[in-house]
């Protein structure tokens, strides 16, 4: 059981581990540049970013789905992990079973949340929280990063694991920053890095991307691992991912 317990927490981690809501602004935290203020530096990251959504499909075939459903998994030292989530018209659900049992189950219906599971069922009122079920909600959530509020700085080249990428920060209009690493020869999304707190914990989040594969007309990454929230590396394989199928009202349902 408590190895349930820490799973628990760990995935209230890996549920916003992917989106933009992954570290909190401090007075230590270097603001990326605002888009205005510094045109150059803007203006790549606004060029790596457009790469990066052309490269998986177009703003056309994106705005064209209608919903998504993913089943992962996972082999680890505490056992076989399922994972399963449903967007659908900005509403986000997640199933996460292990050793047989519901490890967390959470609903977001565009407006209110609830996270469940072995500690039971809790309507989620943290902002912060929800900000992050917000952005899950959205197919691609690097298009948020168009809008308002949004700023964006170019941060330089780097090598990741023998691959050139271009780097960018992101600074939500929420007040939080990610790191973010974009193949420079296929455009592609490879890593994020950031902080997550959750139950008064606090850790760095880094979550990399690969296995980029057609569904639906836009390219979804089909191995994605998870370090820093949990106490072993989480490495996730899609195992099924189906585009405008007809995701039920339902799972989103709120009682």
């Amino acid at each position: 059981m408590k190895n349930l317990n820490i799973l628990f927490v760990g995935f209230c981690m890996v549920a916003l581990a992917c989106t933009p809501k992954v570290a909190e602004k401090t007075a230590e935290t270097e603001s990326p540049k605002n888009e205005t203020s510094a045109a150059p530096e803007s203006n790549m990251a606004m060029e790596v970013l457009n790469n990066y959504i052309n490269a998986i499909g177009g703003k056309d075939a994106i705005m064209a789905v209608q919903d998504v459903s993913t089943e992962m998994e996972a082999n680890t030292g505490m056992g076989a992990i399922e994972m399963k989530s449903f967007v659908k018209g900005g509403k986000y659900a997640m199933q996460v079973m292990a050793q047989g049992m519901t490890v967390q189950e959470i609903k977001f219906d565009g407006n209110k949340a609830m996270m469940g599971g072995m500690q039971g069922n809790q309507e989620v009122t943290d902002e912060k929280q929800l900000e992050g079920f917000r952005t899950q909600s959205k197919v691609c959530p690097e298009m948020e990063y168009l809008g308002d509020g949004y700023k964006m700085s170019y941060e330089g080249e780097e090598n990741l694991k023998g691959t050139d990428v271009h780097v960018i920060k992101v600074l939500t209009p929420q007040g939080a920053t990610v790191t973010e690493y974009y193949s420079k020869s296929d455009k592609l999304k490879l890593r994020t890095i950031g902080e997550q707190e959750m139950q008064g914990q606090k850790q760095t989040v880094k979550t990399s991307f690969s296995d980029y594969r057609e569904v639906g007309g836009i390219k979804f990454p089909h191995s994605i691992s998870i370090s820093g929230p949990m106490p072993f590396d989480l490495n996730l394989e899609v195992t099924s991912l189906k585009v405008n199928e007809g995701v039920s009202d339902a799972l989103f349902e709120i009682n």
